[in-house]
């Protein structure tokens, strides 16, 4: 999330600091993406990335809210 934000502050040209409060029940307290299995299983490539696919998640949120 910390890495996220940063990039959400790079794209949007802000300094947004990240508000910490305590875990709540059902919080997902790790977990790490990992395609490897459908990358050697069905060939999974993505088209993307994550920084391209966040930049235009934050250009339709901007034009569309």
């Amino acid at each position: 999330m910390n890495s996220m934000l940063a990039q959400v502050n790079k794209i949007e040209g802000k300094n947004i600091a990240p508000i910490f409060a305590p875990v709540r029940s059902g919080d997902i307290l790790h977990s790490q993406a990992d395609v490897t299995k459908a990358r050697t299983k069905m060939g999974y490539q993505a088209k993307t990335t994550f920084e391209e696919g966040l930049r235009r998640t934050v250009d339709w949120y901007r034009e569309n809210l």
